[in-house]
């Protein structure tokens, strides 16, 4: 191929990964339309001793949320560990 015919099929390459690229954004914005409505609320946030085990306790950050999705509340607790 000569050098024309290589800039003609990647400016035609270039405009077909374009032309996915949008309409594959359009295809996932449709899609998040149908996502219920939310909203959070961080209560609290705080480092706490937890029982690892019968001998072990282990200090770990703890955060205490609230949230509202599709009208309906919720409650939760949790703690952050790594292995």
């Amino acid at each position: 191929m000569n050098p024309r015919a290589w800039r003609g099929l990647f400016a035609a390459l270039a405009f077909l990964s374009l032309f996915v690229g949008f309409g594959l954004r359009a295809i996932r914005i449709k899609r998040t339309k149908a996502w219920p409505r939310t909203s959070a609320t961080i209560h609290s946030a705080k480092m706490e001793v937890t029982e690892l085990d019968d001998k072990t306790d282990i200090l770990l950050p703890c955060f205490a949320f609230s949230y509202v999705a599709a009208g309906y509340n919720h409650s939760r607790r949790c703690s952050l560990s790594t292995d």
